[in-house]
């Protein structure tokens, strides 16, 4: 029991580095997924999409 308990605080210590990746780019990426097929839902993702591409 107590060998797990280190493997788990190790594991843990382990997983949170503090390395800074290099930033590739400053672009948001935004997703939409399908999930299930519906037409309240595909009115919703033009919608989304149409409002992504007004430019203030």
């Amino acid at each position: 029991m107590r060998t797990f308990l280190i493997l788990i605080i190790v594991c843990c210590a382990l997983s949170c580095s503090n390395e800074s990746k290099p930033e590739e780019s400053k672009v948001p990426v935004i997703a939409f997924l399908d999930a299930f097929q519906d037409e309240t839902i595909e009115q919703a993702k033009k919608g989304f999409f149409d409002s992504l591409l007004v430019k203030v």
